[in-house]
């Protein structure tokens, strides 16, 4: 019992892989697909614009250096002589001396030679709806990127269950061939024999070789049908187009639920309608945000440093000034409100695609659900079709073999039972495909 167990433990990692090899197809396909890789980078773009817009809120600190030398420019004219040269004549009169010389009239540049100024700068918005809204649009424009990465996924996923489904289809179909060219070899070389001995027509003869050849022909459309869906599933998984395939067998029906649970479960899972839902909310955004262009904006600077005609540092020198900034546009000539009806009809447009895309999808979700009940009872159909011309083709075999049947008849039994067999192989691949389109318009998993 326990090397029982002990075998069971074992074995039983490597039996969950063989029955998920198709999802991990899946993983390597998200893994190493190029748009996704592109779709990732504008995610991680969409982060870094948030960040920016997030930052936004913080004070803004910056170190300001300005050394400059002027020279010529304009003058200011102060007339220092002209007022203090009288006073000075009439002092030497009343004293007799010459004690008080006579000044020239100053003219002061209005640029210095040099001028220096080194200080640090601290702003802050105070008051800014603006930089709020911003924020929220940002954080809806990343939400949407998200929800683009997830939508592409999910149709990736369904692309390559398909892809694979198509590649089981050909792989099966090619196998039911090979295994029925050795019946209609073996009838070949039975007629062969039989006209030998004198006991069929040599027209038997040929028609055993016509259809050796036309099976051939068909033998050769699904060897191409099978490569060119083992290439295609390759593609994409971004490798080699000939790299061969790891084979999961499926065997189980799924059952189906009811149609309304798909649909409501594509209304609450389906990425487009939670794209739509917020550009909804972004456009909210943009109207608010352009609403608030027709109030005031309020930010407060504070700058330190020193400054001078040369570098030094003293109480001459050194400065501090703090400043608020009042900001309102009382006129633009329109263009705030312009903006405001901008954003409110695009919101009104985007508040209609989301009603037209919640149609689309419940007629989505009903047509797929109907083709995939329609697949499930056509391959029950076909399953029985094919026991029944199995049984058909044993005994006209047989028949034919005691002489009781002709040829003509030996091979239209062969061919219903082959095409019953292709029929069935075709009709329950086709079924998976149809789950899975099931899936990929509710965005569920049923076959998993």
């Amino acid at each position: 019992m326990k090397k029982m167990l002990l075998f069971i433990v074992l074995i039983a990692p490597c039996l969950f892989a063989q029955q998920n090899t198709l999802q991990d197809y899946v993983e390597q396909g998200l893994e190493s697909n190029l748009v996704i890789k592109q779709k990732q980078h504008s995610l991680k773009k969409s982060m870094w614009a948030l960040k920016e817009a997030r930052g936004m809120f913080f004070p803004n600190v910056s170190f300001q250096a300005r050394y400059s030398v002027a020279q010529g420019g304009r003058e200011i004219d102060f007339p220092v002589g002209d007022l203090l040269n009288p006073v000075y004549n009439s002092l030497n009169q009343l004293t007799g001396e010459q004690r008080f010389s006579n000044i020239p009239n100053e003219a002061i540049p209005f640029l210095r030679p040099t001028e220096q100024e080194t200080k640090f700068r601290v702003t802050q918005s105070i008051v800014n709806p603006q930089i709020h809204f911003n924020r929220k649009i940002n954080e809806e424009a990343y939400q949407i990127t998200e929800q683009e990465l997830e939508q592409y996924k999910r149709e990736l996923e369904a692309d390559i269950k398909k892809a694979y489904f198509d590649y089981l289809k050909t792989l099966n179909v090619l196998s039911l061939l090979e295994e029925t060219e050795k019946l209609v070899e073996e009838n070949l070389r039975v007629s062969q024999k039989l006209y030998d001995n004198d006991m069929i027509t040599e027209d038997a003869v040929w028609r055993a070789k016509t259809e050796v050849s036309e099976l051939t022909g068909r033998m050769a459309e699904a060897e191409k049908n099978h490569h060119l869906a083992r290439s295609y599933f390759n593609f994409l998984l971004n490798r080699e187009l000939s790299m061969p395939i790891e084979i999961e067998k499926f065997e189980f029906m799924p059952g189906l639920q009811e149609a309304s649970f798909y649909m409501q479960q594509a209304l609450d899972q389906r990425e487009e309608l939670k794209i739509i839902e917020h550009q909804l909310l972004l456009n909210r955004y943009s109207v608010k945000m352009s609403k608030s262009s027709f109030y005031p904006t309020l930010s407060a600077a504070v700058e330190a440093g020193i400054q001078g005609e040369d570098y030094r540092i003293d109480e001459n020198a050194d400065f501090v000034m703090a400043s608020v900034v009042l900001s309102w546009d009382l006129f633009t000539g329109g263009q705030n409100k312009a903006r405001k009806m901008q954003a409110e009809l695009q919101h009104q447009s985007v508040d209609l695609a989301r009603q037209r895309l919640q149609q689309q999808i419940r007629l989505q979700v009903q047509e797929n659900y109907d083709r995939s009940t329609e697949k499930i009872k056509r391959f029950e159909a076909s399953q029985v079709n094919e026991k029944h011309a199995q049984k058909a083709y044993e005994i006209t075999r047989k028949r034919y073999s005691l002489g009781t049947a002709s040829q003509i008849e030996l091979i239209d039994a062969r061919n219903t039972m082959t095409n019953a067999s292709v029929n069935r192989i075709i009709s329950k691949y086709d079924f998976y495909i149809s789950l899975v389109k099931l899936e990929q318009t509710t965005s569920t998993s049923i076959i998993y």
